[in-house]
């Protein structure tokens, strides 16, 4: 029985059936609701009559109670899909938007990085095309650790430097600075520096470092003897001299000479 019951059942499902449904019991609420207290009180009121004033209420107004329900019903049935579809439309064409904006951005910012790539590129090119200046690369050890950073035109050759992860850039360092990157070899165009982050050099002159001994950085950058409690950054021994930085380094690196 269930199953010969239920098809007929799942037609008042129907969106046209539960609209048309609603705006009878809207539109008839004031000759209904009598009608359901009668039901409830029938020792207080006639449910009979309640029930002929509901019939003639209908007949007399038969278009606005009757039929308006079923067109509204229609309507309500077939203009809320197209809401929904244009509900979809427009979000869809929102998102498309907000992520075209969103690769725009992402574009530009990879744009910005080629050039400052291409910028980095040609500097070390035009650096390493130079017998003169490639000539640097044979006074430190094969195992050394070289990078390439973009930098203030201010920057000088044997200054020690720290890395602004913010800026992406490097500026000098100072005494007890626990991030100390390495000590800048050479400014290429004034825009790129090469940094030894370490190694070993065979020209004390790149680092202007005369006296053995061990060597502390100072302000801005320059260096100091020191004793051998304190974190040496130098040491110079003959024409030898040890270079070691501080912090670990967490950019990438544009050249590195390690085998």
């Amino acid at each position: 029985m269930p199953e010969k019951v239920l098809p007929f059942l799942d037609r008042f499902k129907h969106p046209v059936f539960k609209n048309s449904s609603f705006f009878f019991l809207t539109i008839n609420f004031d000759v209904l609701y009598p009608l359901l207290v009668s039901t409830i009180y029938p020792k207080y009121y006639e449910p009979m009559l309640e029930v002929e004033n509901v019939i003639k209420t209908i007949e007399d107004h038969y278009y606005a109670r009757a039929i308006l329900p079923i067109i509204l019903g229609f309507l309500i049935a077939a203009i809320l899909p197209v809401i929904d579809a244009g509900y979809r439309l427009l979000g869809a064409y929102v998102d498309r938007k907000r992520e075209n904006l969103v690769t725009k951005e992402e574009e530009k910012i990879y744009l910005r990085k080629i050039d400052l790539l291409n910028s980095k590129l040609n500097s070390l090119i035009g650096f390493i095309e130079v017998p003169s200046e490639r000539s640097i690369f044979k006074k430190i050890s094969d195992d050394s650790h070289l990078y390439l950073f973009p930098c203030d035109q201010s920057l000088t050759e044997a200054t020690w430097v720290k890395y602004d992860s913010n800026k992406r850039k490097i500026y000098p360092a100072s005494k007890g600075d626990p991030n100390v990157l390495g000590v800048v070899l050479k400014v290429i165009n004034r825009e790129v520096a090469l940094v030894l982050k370490s190694g070993i050099i065979n020209d004390p002159s790149l680092l202007r470092i005369k006296e053995n001994g061990v060597y502390n950085i100072t302000e801005n950058g320059g260096l100091e003897k020191a004793d051998q409690s304190q974190s040496i950054l130098i040491e110079k021994s003959n024409d030898i001299v040890t270079v070691q930085g501080i912090a670990d380094l967490t950019v990438a690196n544009f050249l590195d000479r390690e085998k």
